[in-house]
């Protein structure tokens, strides 16, 4: 009988002495994709920061293209979210200068002439089949581009910094009439369809609030990656 009191006393003594564990804060379920703004004001946001970015302007030039300097102005307008068909029209209008040094010649020997061109492009995105979205500096994008096209040997500088928001879809569902022309000629007009789109946006924090507030306008719309891994 003693030693069942002793031993009894023993434990008590093991556990008074064994310190205290925190209990560890859990963390929250996942929010419902309904959570946050509604679609509608979402949308708006949406318009109103590429409606109100205005033009975006830089230069740039290529390690393959000596005494070729590319002035490129980029504008957003029309911009336009549906929240009741989930799509986002919008209007971009493209002036690209190219100035080049006298006495430049191309891969064959040839003079290169001056160059503009203006492109037009009235597009629609279906935001319910984007699967996913990017922000990556412009310079970064280009150069990425011209990797992927078997020409990592060519670097692409961008001046002053600007940023590329992309959005990729899961088949070529984003649509656009592109009506482009060089110098003075009469303009091409043409319909395409593409799997994925970018914004030319003027800083990064504007890049990162947009490419935020079009996740979540995705998942309102049923949209986002679905592969489980």
């Amino acid at each position: 009988m003693i030693r069942s009191i002793c031993r009894w006393l023993l434990l008590i003594v093991i556990w008074s002495s064994i310190p205290a564990i925190p209990q560890q804060p859990v963390a929250p379920p996942p929010k419902p994709a309904d959570a946050g703004p509604s679609r509608e004001a979402t949308m708006n946001f949406l318009q109103d920061k590429l409606n109100g970015q205005g033009r975006v302007g830089f230069v740039r030039t290529a390690s393959n293209a000596g005494g070729i300097t590319e002035r490129d102005y980029v504008l957003f307008s029309d911009v336009v979210g549906d929240s009741s068909s989930c799509n986002l029209n919008s209007t971009v209008t493209v002036d690209v200068s190219k100035e080049v040094a006298e006495g430049t010649t191309d891969a064959q020997g040839k003079p290169v002439a001056q160059l503009k061109i203006h492109v037009v492009e009235k597009g629609t995105i279906p935001l319910k089949y984007i699967e996913k979205i990017v922000v990556e500096g412009l310079q970064e994008h280009f150069n990425r581009m011209a990797a992927q096209n078997a020409h990592p040997e060519v670097v692409i500088t961008i001046t002053p910094a600007a940023f590329y928001l992309e959005v990729i879809a899961s088949k070529p569902v984003i649509s656009f009439r592109e009506s482009s022309a060089n110098n003075d000629e009469a303009p091409e007009v043409k319909d395409r369809n593409v799997p994925d789109y970018g914004f030319t946006i003027r800083d990064e924090e504007t890049a990162n609030r947009l490419a935020k507030a079009l996740t979540h306008a995705v998942e309102l719309c049923g949209g986002g990656n679905k592969d489980p891994f």
